[in-house]
Parts: structure tokens; sequence; C-alpha cells
């Protein structure tokens, strides 16, 4: 088996500063300075770099000292000639420097060590460029307060760290319209409502989730109310979900990588508990009598609807069912401004019970409270996707006031939930994404005239406390990873009781064609000793054996791990054998946004 050189790789380098060290290390001589690769990711080619000589060196002192240090580095690195002159000096003393050509990940490097070479030299690093990040583009997203206005959820901030991407969101509600802002992701679903009259389609249960809408006239229901259009409501809350982002159509979803399966329990006049509860079940992987098996189980179940009275037998039952198959169930609280515990599914156990809150941070008023309330979200002129016609279904559309109160609210909850779960390599229990919800709110503004819990959703917060804790042979799941990745760079993190590790990484280039091969430079931080890591695997029998790297390709089956990687001291000369940890740090491209995700491996070096 031959060995790769970091130009035969894709010549990209990462890097890592981790607390475990090699076992076994080669020496080579120490270079003063140290190589901050960190900002190689941010952009494909760079010019700008900063250096950070010494106090009392000829660079720091004299222009021609530094120009003769920057003309003796870039005439080392190869390829076609540059020149590297310096634009200012920094308040620190450090040196910005810039290239007359932008250099590739590989030329970047090389750069960067020939000047880190130099016994004057203190450290050099990328002068990167920074950017508001992840923040769709779409037309109406400046519109959408609740994403980052003062009291909304700051999903912009959670952005940054997860998109939703991989996760399913099952929507229990009126159904789901086509809506050109909404369509891409939204994946099969099914109807369930039984009753005829009801379902306002003709028929009864059938794999057609369409929204037939639910306009009713005066007292049409058995009681006395008003008249009604269609509120379409299931479409607003998919929109406040999962609206497709960056597609220049319309509005952003807070979780705008996540599919929606879209489960129709409510038509004209409401719905019914037993349709609602066989819903509850099949939309989180259960089996249903008479309805095909949910060939896309979902993560969170969205329930933006409530009925005054306590939570029924059938319905409790069905929600532990879920929750027993790892499925979180959010609850919008009521707009009866009672006390939730007085209303369904709001009291009832094992639930995400979601008050609102307006533009201010205070109480909608509507809003139902008390103790069963968990935590808060915006729901006032929320805007999302919608449709203009007043019975049937006419054009797309956005609105702003027919949805106020807490069905959209518990939909920004359920697009949060969807954000966390894509954030980590292990989906969290329902148990666990309630106790981090609650822990990363942010108080209210001032105390609210009803209780309705902690504080006020903070998506950004939530996202970050759901990151992954790396662990030797973790068990994880990898989302869309066969399909998505675009490319992936491999950190190693060495037993504990060995001195520390820096060491920048190749970026390996994947996808369909999977790896071609890792190469891993790892450096003493107290020595200084580098060695550089081959490691490949010869070819396993599918994924029923040992997980290996198979013909450079991660073997996992059915995604899930954990996931040990073995290879030989024949590929590694120096690397002792043993067990040893590592991470693997993907970036995923899909559609609209691109996502990184951190997955643990366990690496056997074996004799």
């Amino acid at each position: 088996m031959h060995r790769f050189s970091r130009h035969m790789l894709s010549c990209t380098v990462g890097a890592l500063v981790a607390s475990l060290a090699l076992a076994t290390l080669a020496t080579s001589a120490f270079a003063s300075g140290r190589v901050d690769l960190g900002g190689l990711p941010s952009a494909e080619r760079h010019d700008r770099f900063i250096v950070h000589f010494h106090d009392g060196s000829p660079e720091r002192g004299s222009a021609a000292a530094l120009q003769d240090t920057l003309d003796d580095a870039a005439g080392i690195v190869g390829g076609t000639p540059f020149g590297l002159a310096p634009v200012r000096r920094m308040t620190s003393g450090a040196d910005v420097v810039r290239a007359d050509r932008t250099l590739d990940h590989a030329e970047t490097e090389d750069l960067m060590r020939a000047l880190a070479e130099r016994d004057s030299v203190d450290y050099v690093e990328i002068d990167k460029r920074n950017q508001l990040m992840s923040t769709p583009s779409d037309p109406l997203v400046a519109n959408q307060w609740h994403h980052f206005g003062p009291f909304g959820i700051r999903t912009n901030e959670a952005w940054d760290l997860a998109d939703g991407r991989g996760v399913v969101v099952a929507v229990l509600d009126t159904g789901v319209l086509p809506h050109v802002d909404l369509d891409a992701n939204v994946l099969p679903g099914y109807d369930f409502i039984t009753d005829f009259d009801m379902a306002y389609d003709g028929n009864g249960s059938d794999a057609y989730p369409y929204d037939a809408g639910d306009a009713v006239d005066d007292n049409q229901c058995g009681y006395t109310h008003p008249g009604q259009h269609s509120s379409w409501h299931g479409t607003h809350v998919a929109g406040a979900i999962a609206a497709v982002a960056n597609n220049g159509e319309g509005v952003a979803g807070i979780a705008h990588g996540a599919n929606i399966v879209p489960v129709r329990v409510l038509g004209k006049c409401g719905g019914f508990d037993s349709d609602i509860a066989d819903a509850i079940a099949w939309a989180s992987g259960g089996e249903v009598v008479d309805a095909p098996a949910n060939a896309h189980p979902a993560e969170v179940l969205n329930l933006s609807f409530s009925a005054e009275g306590t939570c029924s037998t059938t319905t409790q039952r069905a929600i532990d069912g879920a929750v027993a198959r790892g499925t979180t169930v959010v609850v919008a609280a009521g707009n009866h401004g009672i006390a939730a515990a007085s209303a369904s599914p709001a009291s009832c156990r094992d639930v995400i019970t979601v008050a609102a809150v307006d533009d201010a941070g205070a109480r909608e008023l509507r809003s139902n409270h008390g103790d069963a309330i968990d935590v808060a979200a915006p729901g006032y002129d929320t805007l999302s996707t919608f449709n203009d016609g007043v019975v049937f279904a006419g054009s797309d559309t956005y609105d702003v006031t027919y949805d106020n109160g807490t069905s959209v609210a518990a939909a920004q909850v359920s697009g949060v939930v969807a954000l966390m779960q894509s954030a980590t390599h292990v989906p969290k229990t329902p148990q666990q994404i309630e106790a981090l919800l609650k822990a990363s709110v942010r108080p209210f503004p001032e105390a609210t005239d009803e209780p309705i819990g902690p504080g006020i959703v903070d998506a950004g917060a939530a996202v970050a406390s759901a990151l992954p804790t790396v662990t030797e042979a973790q068990p994880f799941k990898s989302r869309n990873f066969a399909q998505d990745v675009a490319h992936g760079t491999v950190y190693y993190l060495i037993p504990a009781g060995q001195p520390g590790v820096t060491g920048p990484t190749q970026r390996i280039w994947s996808g369909h064609s999977g790896f071609t091969g890792i190469a891993v430079t790892a450096k003493d931080a107290y020595t200084g000793a580098e060695a550089v890591i081959h490691l490949r695997g010869t070819r396993s029998n599918g994924c029923n054996g040992p997980k290996r790297m198979e013909d450079g390709v991660i073997c996992y089956d059915k995604k899930e791990g954990p996931l040990t990687v073995s290879y030989h001291t024949a590929d590694n000369p120096g690397l002792a054998p043993g067990r040893y940890r590592a991470t693997f740090d993907v970036e995923a491209v899909g559609w609209h946004t691109s996502y990184r995700n951190r997955f643990p491996m366990a690496i056997d070096i074996q004799p």
C-alpha cells in the first residue's frame, strides 16, 4: 500500500489545539514560530497574513529586514512565483502582509511554515475575512422580527451552528398546501381525518395530506361561533418551522434545512382526539392500523392546536409512545387566556408546552399560562407562508397577522429543537431537549402578568448547548452523510497522559467517491517533535464486520456507530499500537446552506 503525501492529497490543512498527545512521535527540528492554520477553512484562497515578530528582532526595527524576510519566505513556496509585501503594522506590533496573488491552501500552508521557521517569528496566522454568517438572503427575512428582534429567539445566532438538516419535523395540523417557499422541504405525509364532513375533501383518511380548507359558516360546528374563512393554518405553521431559505423567495424558516412531514388532523370544525392519537403514533414511527408505515419518522412533533379540558388518556398514551420512540413533542399552550393545565394537549406529560410573547417580550394576551408552561416564544405578527384563498386554495402568499398566538410560538420552538438535533451527532432524548431549552432561555424583560415559564427561548444558546462532546467510541448518527459531504477534516486526539499536541490535518475530498486517504501531521507542543500519520485501511466485507476505511470510504451500518477504524503499524512507522481517539470534522453542503458537524471515531493501530 502506497503512502499519500500532503501534496498527493488535496493539499488542504485544518488546525486543532488538543490537550492530548501522540504516544510515539518521530523527531524533527523545532520551529520557533507558531503556525495557526485555523483560518484556512474561511476561504478557498488567501492573500493576507498576520506575522508577529519577537520584540527586538531585525524585522521589528527595519523595513528592509522585514522585506528581506518576506521575500525569502515567498521564494521557498513552489509553483507560480509571487511577491509578498507589508501592508501595515498593527497596534500589537504584528505586521499585516499581503501576497500579490491569492494562494491555494497548500501554498498558504507552505508560506506560513516558511515564515515560522525564522527564529525572529513569534506566530503566523491568516488575516481572514469575517462576514455576517448564515443569515438567509430571502427578501422578507428582515420582516421576520421573531428571528432577530429585541425579544425574538435569536435564530440568526443559531444559524451559524445548524440549519436543521437531516431532521424531520411532523406538523400535525390542517395539512399543507403546495407553496413555492416550502415545497422543497416537504416529505410525503398522511391525512388522518376519518370524518367525511370534517375532512372537507370528500373522503376520509388517506395518503394525501393536502389542506382542503376549514371554512365554516356561523354556528356550523354545533355551538355559537362566527363564521370563518379557511385558515391555511398548517401551511403557516410549517413555514415558520422550515420555509426554504436562500431561494430568492419570501421568508426563511427557523430550521430551513429540516424536512416537514405534513400530517392532517384538523379540518372543518377541528379534529378528534382519536384521529390525533393515531397521527401522533404514525408520525413518530409507530404502527397504525390501515395506515402504511411512515417512511420518515419524525424527531420532532409540532402540535399547534388546543382544546379546553385536561389531557385525555388516549392522547397521553399516544404521546408516551412517541416519547418512548425518542420523539420530542412540542405543543401550543392555547389561546384561551386560562391556565394551560386546563387545556389539552398543553396539560399532557412529557411535552414541551409553549406560551406566546409579543414583540415587547410580554405575554401575548390570549396566551394560556401557569405552571404547565415550559418556555415562551414570539406569537405576535410572525410572518410565514400562507395562501390567499378564502374557502378553497388560491395563490401563494405570506401572512403576518392571522396566526398570532401560541400556534406559531410552538412552531418556533419546534424549529429550534430541529436545529438542536441537527447540531449534535447523537440525537438528544426528549428529556434532554427540554432541559437544555429551559436552561438556555433568556429572561423576560420584566415580570409577566401571568407565569409563562422561565423565559424566552434563545435559539443560539440552545443550539450551542446541544453541540456534541467528543468521547472515545461514542455512538453517532450521521445525517445525510453519503449524500451531502463535500469534504472532511480529520483531527486526531491521543489518549490522556501524553504531552499535548497541536497538529494540522489534511482536508480530504469526499462525496460519493469517498476518501482517498488521510494523513495527519502531529506536533508535540512541548518538544516540537513531529510525526506524519498515514491512515488507510483495507477493504472490509461490507459493514457487517469491524468498521474500517473501505477503499477510503468510511463504512457505517445504518449510519450509526460506534465507528472504529482499524489500521496497521506498517502504514504508520513510529506509531505505537493501541487505541487512539479521533474526531471527524465534516462540512456538508446541501441545497441551500452548509453545516459543519463533528463525529467521533476510535482508531485502532494494530501490530
